[in-house]
């Protein structure tokens, strides 16, 4: 297949090939076909100007509308439609964790029809600074100084896949506590050994510190030059020159 010719199209002037002008049409190098305008047409009579104006309501239009006349022609009417029913208020209401939400969250009351939003399993987070009874799905932080008691959801409120979570980030103890009938359960070294720092001498600049995995074993470097190490997690220590 060879290459596709190519299209020329030129205007003609009004003249000996076109007494009113035209086209002239060459495909390739082949001789151009002059194709001619026709003479003008006979003007064609004025347009009517259309107007618009709004129809109230009566005869032509129950609910009132709009009127469109063309020129001196009559009018034509483009009415609205019936008024719809009257709409309801949508009231918007907190709905607190019971057996309709079980972590709480919106009713949405529209006329007499109520539907409920209800909150997912995300954790919702709360301060703890006195004793507390958890919540299913919630999230403790504890930064106090005094001990404290988190005693778990009642075992009707749970359900499979529950979740309570406790970041102590204090200096003190929080107890969690099962109820009745609920006992913890957990893995071997899943829960961290409870460790309780307390000061001891001497007073020095520290320049750095390396601890065991289980925290018993400690050693650190002061700026006055001497090392000090324990084993026992700072029950006794010892100074290294």
């Amino acid at each position: 297949m060879g290459p596709r010719p190519t299209l020329v199209m030129e205007s003609v002037e009004a003249g000996e090939d076109c007494d009113y002008g035209g086209v002239s049409l060459r495909v390739g190098e082949g001789e151009p076909i002059v194709v001619c305008h026709g003479p003008p047409g006979q003007p064609g009579n004025d347009g009517a100007s259309a107007t618009i104006a709004t129809e109230p309501k009566g005869e032509h239009c129950e609910h009132g509308g709009i009127a469109v006349t063309v020129g001196g022609s009559d009018p034509t009417y483009v009415c609205n439609g019936a008024p719809g029913e009257k709409g309801e208020s949508v009231v918007l209401t907190t709905e607190p964790p019971g057996d309709t939400c079980a972590r709480g969250g919106v009713r949405v009351q529209v006329g007499s029809d109520v539907r409920y939003l209800c909150h997912g399993d995300a954790l919702a987070w709360h301060q703890l600074d006195a004793d507390a009874e958890a919540q299913p799905n919630a999230a403790y932080v504890a930064r106090d100084s005094a001990d404290l008691t988190l005693t778990l959801p009642p075992t009707e409120s749970l359900r499979v896949g529950d979740r309570v979570r406790l970041v102590n980030d204090g200096m003190a103890v929080v107890n969690v506590t099962p109820r009745t009938g609920q006992s913890i359960r957990h893995g071997a070294n899943t829960l961290a050994t409870p460790t309780t720092f307390h000061p001891r001498g001497p007073v020095a600049n520290w320049q750095g510190l390396a601890s065991s995995v289980d925290g018993t074993k400690l050693f650190a470097a002061a700026y006055d030059g001497y090392l000090y190490t324990s084993t026992d997690g700072e029950g006794s220590r010892g100074r290294r020159a």
